[in-house]
Parts: structure tokens; sequence; C-alpha cells
């Protein structure tokens, strides 16, 4: 199998996986896919700064396939999928929380202790989240799927090799024809 650079990675995820929430996704087509994706985000920033409708409804348009990566991604390290909108609904209720905060003395003070233990456990959460998208995935298929490394020999521990390197089909020692001649008879 022919491996992707990390453009080829973005542009599958927006042909071929604009949507799709099923599967696993390695790291590197994560962030292969989160590189371009934040890069597009900046720009198209900057060319719809007149337009902030524009851009929204763009944003969210262009942002269903990095939720869509984000759940495989997640689904890679043996977690829901569910969790992606979790992350992705962390930041704006951490936005709140925050502006919340700024009040001080206006609003009663269990809403402004209340928004900073919100504020600090979605922190929490984001860079807990965060670090399980850094962590290599589940090396064999889980209930999400197949290991999207695929099946690369050299990965395969049950390998057997010679001396030379060589792969080796089956080791005949004499315990292995002692039990094929009891099983011939």
């Amino acid at each position: 199998m022919e491996e992707k650079n990390l453009w080829a990675y973005f542009i599958s995820c927006y042909r071929e996986k604009f949507s799709c929430f099923k599967g696993r996704a390695r790291r590197k087509e994560f962030w292969g896919f989160c590189l371009f994706f934040f890069l597009f985000e900046v720009g198209l920033y900057f060319l719809l700064e007149q337009y902030p409708n524009v851009f929204l409804l763009l944003n969210l348009i262009l942002s269903i396939p990095f939720v869509a990566v984000l759940s495989r991604r997640f689904h890679d390290v043996g977690m829901s999928g569910i969790w992606s909108f979790v992350f992705i609904l962390a930041f704006p209720i951490k936005f709140f929380a925050k502006e919340l905060l700024k009040f001080g003395g206006r609003i009663p003070t269990a809403y402004v202790v209340g928004s900073a233990i919100l504020s600090v456990s979605l922190t929490v959460l984001i860079f807990y989240l965060f670090s399980r998208t850094c962590k290599e995935g589940d090396s064999c298929s889980n209930k999400y799927g197949e290991d999207p490394k695929g099946d690369d020999e050299e990965d395969n521990p049950n390998e057997m090799l010679d001396h030379k390197g060589e792969h080796i089909e089956e080791i005949s020692t004499p315990t292995n024809e002692i039990e094929q001649k009891r099983s011939d008879s």
C-alpha cells in the first residue's frame, strides 16, 4: 500500500470522507488534515473578514470533515466518537464561562464560582482529549474497525524470519513431524 502524504489525507477527508464518522483515522491522517484545515481557516477568515455571516456559514459547512476525522481519531484509540462533539462544544462553553467571570460583582457569587469551576474543568477536559489525539492508535482491530495502518509485514510480531531476514512458512521440528505422522494414520 502506497503511503499518503499530509495533503492527500486532507483532500481525502473532503472528497471521500466528508461526513464519514465510521472507522478509524491514524495520527498522520488527523494531523495532516488539521494542518491544512487551520491554514485554510485563517486564509478564509482574512478573505471574508468583511462578511462575517458568510464566513460563519462556510466555517460550519467546512467543519463537518473536521468533526468526522476527530471522531475517527478517537475511534482509533478506542474511544467513542461522541467525545469529538464534547471536544468541539467545550470551547464555546468555556468561552461563555470565562465571559461570566468578567462580570464579577454584578452577578451572584454562585454563578462566578460555578463559572470558574466549569472553566477549569473544561480546560482539563480539552487537554485530556487533545492528548488522546496524540496517542498511538490500537495496533489491532477494535470495535470501530481495522487498524488504519494496515497489516505491514514488518509490524507482525507472529512472523518468523530466518537468519537472512527471509520469511519462513513453518519450522520443521521433530515434534511437528511426529504430529504429522499421527494425523496421517
